[in-house]
């Protein structure tokens, strides 16, 4: 299981109960429980207490899956990578500078770091103007979760 969904699962007891078993499995011997009570070790919080473990549950379930589709909203998909090469473009000499969520930030640092940039001619190929140390810039999409070559 992905540690965002545990994080979540977290967030939502931590909000509804004010007290669990502090179990490793908590949310499970909550969500298998088919009992009209809640099962031993549980307190929900005064604002939950009129519900039942049925409607709980419910909640839990609902809370868990409109979290889950937020946050795989705001996480990024794509990556990029910058990186800095000699001007062969080599694979000997190739140093990571960073990884970053949009290609616009990437460049950005980079521009921060080397100063102004020209493209030769490709998206995310880019060469300082002042370049005393004979390197290019790449930057390479990587896409999260994903087994690739990159």
């Amino acid at each position: 299981m992905n540690t965002i969904e545990n994080k979540i699962k977290e967030y939502i007891l931590g909000d509804i109960f004010c007290e669990t078993p502090n179990m490793e499995n908590d949310w499970d011997i909550f969500m298998e429980n088919q009992e009209d009570e809640y099962p031993e070790g549980f307190q929900a919080c005064e604002e939950y207490g009129f519900e039942t473990p049925k409607d709980i549950r419910g909640l839990m379930d609902f809370k868990l899956r409109d979290l889950i589709d937020l946050a795989e909203n705001i996480i990024p998909k794509d990556l990029y990578i910058l990186e800095e090469r000699d001007i062969w473009c080599s694979k000997n000499d190739v140093v990571q500078l960073g990884v970053f969520d949009s290609i616009e930030k990437a460049v950005e640092a980079a521009i921060k770091e080397y100063g102004e940039l020209q493209e030769d001619g490709s998206d995310c190929h880019y060469e300082p103007i002042k370049n005393p140390n004979n390197v290019k810039l790449f930057i390479k999409k990587a896409t999260l979760n994903v087994f690739e070559e990159i």
